[in-house]
């Protein structure tokens, strides 16, 4: 660390140095830095966002001003609020040298790579309350600058370094202020097609817009600014092009702005063109878009009718085969698995077997739908059987598979049809029973109490 009179320099290089409201203010890269003498340290007064300063100068209204290579002008008010001004904004350079007094009419000097500016302080206030487009300035040509250096030897003139030697600079030589001549926009394109014959265009286009105004091409130093007010608000510079050329515009609505400025003279008034809005496909308006919305939703509202009405028809159908009989239901699913090819599906009937009562059957049926949808999906069988009994005062199903069956003996793992099998032969009395190990196919057996014979058949008739 580099040590002066005692006292520590911040780290990295310290640019230039002012004496502003009772201290040492010290210009860094990206920041403002003020001495705390009594403690010895430095402290950051404001943040200039990665800025190069060059210089520093104080102001009669208790500001400092900055200088930056490539960033524009900065300036740190007596309240401690930062202005920041550049190219964009209306400075004719943004890499600036030295900086000069705030003469008595308001105009703060600086020189820059471009010249010697003149920028009108109240100007820069007005363009940040958004009261004007630009700041007022004004470039006078002069050598590129050698570094931040400069000196005053009068009230009027000064000292500049340069990269074609010492230049003295007197400002009461100057002429006034030229005004910078009027634009003018000389016609509008969209697609190629001048405007007043291109119709309205929708979806996407490109704009061209075609403008001049009385200066030489080889006048060193005019130049142009443009913007698309729709796109982007902010102003872009031309140099001495005059045309601006925005392809592939999305839809919306745009208008077109322009100004020029002579060295020796403000911006000119702001040109613009009328508005041309571009409409957009016909599949994205907003009228469009809410039919199609609609359509869709109804579309799929309609679709979830239909599929509920065809699930309540086929349980509709279900129950009325139970209803009837349980071996005709049971036949009726052996058929329809058969007929889909996944599982070949038999059911065999012990003679004498009566058909249960209803919830009975229901329970039954509902088994052997699962059992069979069991075996097709996890045990990978291609055949079942089926077999309905009489026996013991019991009405027994077994289903029979010859998948590849599972350990019955370890936790079952994801799933609730072994679950849901039992708790509806719990609620008719009844209980299953698998057999099954790996390899071995699997059979589940159903049985439940049995009426006595025909009791099935009066509850039917006292119905």
């Amino acid at each position: 660390m580099v040590r002066g009179d005692g006292i520590a320099l911040p780290p990295g290089r310290i640019r230039d140095l002012a004496y502003h409201g009772g201290a040492i203010l010290g210009a860094a890269r990206g920041r403002l830095l003020r001495l705390c003498a009594e403690e010895g340290r430095w402290e950051k007064v404001a943040d200039l966002g990665g800025a190069r300063p060059r210089g520093l100068r104080t102001g009669d209204q208790g500001e400092l001003w900055a200088s930056t290579y490539g960033d524009g002008l900065f300036r740190l008010d007596a309240n401690g609020t930062i202005g920041h001004w550049a190219q964009l904004d209306g400075l004719p350079d943004s890499f600036l040298g030295w900086l000069g007094p705030v003469d008595e009419d308001g105009h703060l000097w600086l020189n820059s790579n471009s010249g010697v500016l003149r920028v009108t302080v109240a100007s820069l206030d007005a363009y940040d309350r958004g009261e004007v487009e630009a700041i007022e300035s004004c470039r006078f040509i002069a050598p590129e600058t050698n570094g931040p250096g400069g000196a005053e030897l009068t009230r009027e003139r000064s000292a500049l370094p340069t990269l074609e030697g010492l230049a003295i600079f007197d400002r009461s030589a100057i002429a006034p202020p030229t005004r910078s001549p009027a634009v003018r926009l000389l016609e509008a394109f969209i697609d190629g097609v001048p405007e007043d014959r291109a119709g309205s265009p929708s979806g996407r286009a490109t704009l061209r817009f075609d403008f001049s105004a009385p200066i030489y091409p080889t006048d060193e130093g005019a130049r142009f600014q443009h913007r698309l007010i729709g796109l982007d608000d902010a102003w872009h510079e031309a140099g001495a092009e005059r045309q601006a050329r925005f392809p592939e515009l999305p839809a919306g609505n745009y208008a077109f702005s322009v100004r020029t400025r002579v060295p020796t003279g403000s911006w000119s008034n702001t040109v613009r063109s009328k508005a041309i809005t571009i409409a957009p496909y016909w599949h994205d308006r907003t009228p469009v878009r809410l039919l199609m919305t609609g359509a869709l939703l109804g579309a799929v509202w309609g679709l979830i009718i239909l599929r509920t009405r065809s699930l309540a028809n086929q349980n509709r159908a279900l129950q009325s085969e139970i209803d009837q009989r349980l071996m005709a239901a049971l036949r009726s699913e052996c058929q329809s698995r058969t007929r889909r090819g996944a599982v070949h599906a038999l059911l065999d009937v012990e003679p004498g077997t009566e058909d249960p009562p209803r919830d009975v059957a229901l329970a039954f049926f509902r088994i052997a739908q699962e059992a069979i949808r069991n075996a097709e999906r996890h045990g990978q069988a291609t055949d079942a059987w089926l077999s309905l009994r009489l026996g013991n005062g019991c009405i027994e199903l077994d289903v029979q598979d010859n998948g590849v069956g599972f350990d019955a003996d370890a936790p079952p793992i994801g799933g609730i049809g072994l679950k849901s099998m039992r708790e509806r032969a719990r609620s008719v009395g009844g209980d299953v029973v698998i057999d099954t190990a790996p390899g071995e196919g699997a059979c589940v057996t159903v049985h439940a109490p049995a009426p006595p014979c025909g009791a099935a058949l009066e509850e039917e008739t006292s119905q």
